[in-house]
């Protein structure tokens, strides 16, 4: 015969489990907010710890600012002076040597032959898949005297388009249609002096640097 006596209340009695019910209540009113004051103390940390980076380089930007500031204004001085050297270059490396050419022409001015007018302008084209190119004209206007006036003015220009003091710098040179003919302009010419006009064309010169106006 077996007998068993129960000496505790019901009330009394605590269950074999480490984690009850009471328990558990006792967790979860104590350690969630524990846990929750943990992550909020280590946020805050994160925090401050970015904010302080954030102000360490708005601290580095202000100081570099200015010197970015006028790094980019010298880059744009450089580059703006760098563009004006190249463009006077090019106007020196386009001119023509006007002193040379003069002399070469005086040099092979036939002696009855006269010049009343001598006129050399330049204008710049922009050509296309050429650029910007600058070109020289010419144009003579003179007297020729004796029976080989006319004879006189061809071996000029001949002489501009074929010696080589010219070959190189001009490319054409003509007496345009009704440019040579007797002198009206003076009663008192002899009846072999003849007037004439001769124009010529330079070669034309690439020209590197864009013309602003």
């Amino acid at each position: 015969m077996n007998l068993r006596v129960d000496l505790i209340y019901p009330a009394e009695q605590r269950s074999a489990s480490a984690f009850n019910l009471r328990s558990m209540t006792r967790v979860s009113v104590f350690g969630v907010p524990a846990i929750l004051v943990l992550i909020a103390i280590v946020t805050l940390v994160r925090v401050h710890g970015l904010s302080r980076e954030v102000r360490r380089w708005e601290n580095r930007w202000r100081i570099a600012a200015p010197e970015k500031d006028g790094a980019i204004e010298f880059q744009s001085t450089v580059q703006r002076n760098m563009k004006w050297t190249g463009e006077i270059e090019s106007w020196r490396s386009t001119r023509a040597a006007l002193p040379t050419l003069l002399s070469n022409i005086r040099s092979n001015v036939p002696s009855m032959i006269q010049f009343t007018d001598l006129l050399i302008v330049e204008e710049f084209r922009d050509v296309e898949d050429e650029g910007i190119m600058r070109q020289y004209m010419m144009t003579i206007n003179g007297k020729a005297d004796g029976s080989r006036a006319q004879y006189d003015v061809t071996d000029l220009t001949e002489a501009l388009m074929g010696k080589p003091a010219f070959t190189g710098l001009i490319a054409k040179a003509e007496v345009p249609t009704g440019a040579f003919g007797q002198d009206t302009d003076d009663p008192n010419a002899p009846a072999t002096r003849r007037v004439f006009q001769i124009k010529a064309e330079f070669k034309p010169v690439p020209f590197d640097q864009t013309l602003e106006p």
